[in-house]
């Protein structure tokens, strides 16, 4: 397999980015980066990077636009950040580098991130709350830890994760559909996803 990039901007990165790992390492050898570039021995070492970013500006978008120079596949996250114009601009920026043969995965419940990925070219997915979604959650409980179904392509699959929270909702559905773009059956994804 070559090296693969996940490029993800989200604001909530501690609950994101763990079951995205937890799902991702039975499989790959991965890297977790945050606010960076890989360097050179992490591209020797791993086949998977995970680079989140919590924010937006100037030098941050530098850095992901050449993220996505640097991988001929990647899979863009849009999950959290503010919705205001600056953001929507520079969103929309790096959303015209994306190669063809990126995926784009964003949050269905924000509307900044519908308004600005539904007439992209590339293979996208969503997920969230909003029915919809193409990984959805239902029935959500939350008291002390975290358990929902999860919609996805007419199945239905029930998470369990050690942590509450929608956050941790968020992150399980994201891992989730990494996952499924990264070859993993849904059943063991969920098996994976325990005490996330």
């Amino acid at each position: 397999m070559q090296n693969r990039i996940i490029i993800i901007i989200t604001d909530r990165k501690e609950a994101i980015l763990p079951p995205i790992e937890a799902v991702l390492k039975a499989d790959f050898r991965v890297k977790i980066i945050s606010n960076s570039e890989p360097n050179i021995l992490d591209l020797l070492l791993n086949n998977i990077f995970v680079v989140g970013f919590d924010h937006l500006d100037a030098r941050k978008a530098k850095e992901i636009s050449n993220l996505i120079e640097l991988a001929p596949a990647p899979i863009f996250v849009l999950d959290n950040t503010a919705e205001d114009d600056n953001n929507k601009i520079i969103i929309q920026d790096l959303l015209g580098q994306l190669p063809k043969d990126a995926n784009l995965i964003f949050n269905a419940d924000s509307d900044l991130f519908n308004d600005v990925c539904g007439n992209q070219k590339v293979s996208k997915f969503t997920f969230g709350f909003r029915d919809g979604a193409d990984f959805k959650a239902s029935d959500p409980h939350i008291n002390g830890s975290s358990n929902f179904k999860l919609n996805y392509s007419g199945k239905i699959i029930p998470i369990w994760q050690d942590k509450a929270g929608n956050d941790y909702v968020y992150g399980a559905l994201l891992a989730s559909c990494i996952g499924i773009i990264s070859g993993i059956n849904l059943v063991k994804i969920s098996e994976l996803l325990k005490g996330s």
